[in-house]
């Protein structure tokens, strides 16, 4: 079967290093992973495009942002350039990406256009273009992008949100768990030895377990980019539970999930400061 989506890991580096890709990505663009991991990403990026991308890249890093997707190119083995949607998470110490090679007509673009929190598309003049955005005020954007190059400003301020990176096989009904990040024992007490392999379902509350699975539903079968909230077991005899929010999208070769925590806001404490 050929496979048009894949899934793909950079580093946070400004050279944003290739870490990991997906079985399908030798279908989507010829090459196998080992012939990229650990080079730069922007060797296989349209040269053209690679101005707006230094920009986007910095952004999702300064930023922290959970799910900012752009149009681009990447280039095939057979020295084509291949049109693709990236979604970007960002995750601790990596991003995370889903990636679609889908025209711009397409009706699964659309469906994750209207569900990102940010779209932009590289142009061919080498600019930027935002086509739409949920939720950041347009002037912090614009004031990250403008930022372009600042790595420094990085190494010196960056206070980086604790996440971590569930990748889940899609074919079974458990929604075993193929992959985990590091940062999942500190978020949550459970070891990545404990994780793998496992069931999805072993550590959500039972409570969660019905929204989940619908949502879950929801991605694979609509290509649409899912926020979910649940509870993690942290101790089900002491009934302690970590609560958690993840985006949620879906590839072929699994569906994948960049947790945090649940953000806490005490109004009446900010009110009073206010």
């Amino acid at each position: 079967m050929n496979r048009n989506n894949f899934i793909a890991i950079y580093d946070i580096t400004p050279s944003a290093k290739f870490l990991y890709f997906s079985e399908s990505f030798t279908d989507c663009c010829g090459w196998e992973p080992n012939e990229l991991i650990g080079k730069s990403s922007y060797m296989y990026f349209h040269p053209e495009d690679h101005s707006a991308l230094k920009r986007f890249h910095y952004a999702n890093v300064a930023n922290q942002k959970m799910s900012s997707m752009i149009s681009h190119r990447f280039l095939h083995k057979n020295g084509s350039w291949v049109p693709i949607d990236t979604l970007v998470s960002y995750c601790y110490d990596i991003l995370v990406t889903t990636t679609f090679v889908l025209g711009p007509e397409s009706m699964d673009h659309r469906m994750r256009v209207n569900s990102v929190d940010e779209f932009f598309i590289c142009k061919s003049d080498g600019s930027l273009q935002l086509s739409g955005a949920w939720n950041d005020k347009e002037e912090r954007m614009k004031l990250t992008m403008e930022d372009g190059e600042n790595w420094s400003n990085i190494v010196t301020n960056h206070k980086p949100e604790k996440r971590f990176c569930l990748i889940l096989n899609r074919f079974t009904d458990a929604l075993n768990i193929a992959f985990a990040s590091s940062m999942i024992e500190e978020l949550t007490g459970t070891p990545i030895s404990d994780a793998f392999g496992k069931s999805i379902f072993e550590f959500i509350r039972e409570r969660d377990i019905s929204a989940f699975i619908t949502q879950i539903d929801l991605t694979i079968e609509n290509n649409l980019v899912i926020r979910i909230r649940f509870d993690w077991i942290v101790n089900q005899q002491q009934e302690l539970y970590q609560p958690l929010e993840a985006i949620a999208s879906c590839t072929d070769d699994g569906v994948v999930l960049v947790i945090r925590q649940t953000p806490n806001f005490d109004l009446d404490q900010q009110q009073q400061q206010q």
